[in-house]
């Protein structure tokens, strides 16, 4: 029950980064803990609130994302299949420039949880922006969007249409845009992909309507 609430609490902390959120967050992993010691969950819970805590610059000087590693690891060390600790631990590795790492991190979650969209998506982003790798990127984000469902569906759209974009399919990219319209409703951001879309064309007059 307390690990059930934790995880609400931190999914209203990376949606809303509200602080409160995340306080609440890690006192309930912090008293799964103290219930069982052993249970790795929790320990890979916390270490994703602390992960979503380094994105905020205010939290930067306290090794926070380092505090992260510790707690997947210790995780790992309890469950060696558990998929959001192979999962956290791929993003530190990626954030800290050790990408092959994060790579075999990111299929071992997969391994573990064949259904693991976020995985999926990560790797995904890995291969396209960061190996170039144009063609296994995709596959990844397909496999993230026959995967996610929900409000988060449209984030997956937003990747395949940014990875089309990046490669010169326009069309495709368009499609995707579209179908994040949508579900989103957000016709700011749609302008705006629009735009550069129409501006890397060079149809300048289009990109400025």
């Amino acid at each position: 029950d307390l690990y059930l609430k934790a995880n609400e609490y931190l999914q209203l902390d990376i949606n809303k980064f509200d602080h409160e959120f995340y306080k609440k967050a890690i006192t309930l992993f912090s008293a799964c803990l103290q219930v069982d010691p052993a249970f790795a969950k929790a320990y890979s819970g916390m270490a994703m609130a602390y992960y979503n805590r380094y994105f905020y610059d205010s939290y930067f000087k306290e090794n926070y994302l380092d505090s992260c590693l510790i707690l997947a690891d210790r995780a790992l060390s309890i469950d060696s299949r558990l998929d959001e600790a192979y999962y956290v631990k791929g993003l530190y590795l990626s954030d800290n420039g050790r990408i092959e790492e994060a790579l075999t991190n990111f299929d071992l979650a997969i391994k573990a949880n064949p259904n693991y969209f976020q995985a999926y998506s990560s790797k995904g982003y890995i291969l396209i922006w960061i190996q170039h790798d144009y063609v296994k990127g995709l596959e990844n984000y397909y496999n993230a969007l026959n995967l996610v469902r929900g409000k988060i569906r449209p984030e997956s759209y937003d990747n395949l249409a940014r990875a089309f974009h990046e490669v010169g399919f326009f069309d495709k990219a368009r499609d995707y845009y579209q179908k994040e319209l949508d579900l989103t409703k957000n016709k700011i951001l749609y302008f705006n992909r629009m735009a550069c879309l129409e501006f890397i064309n060079e149809n300048f007059s289009d990109a400025h309507i």
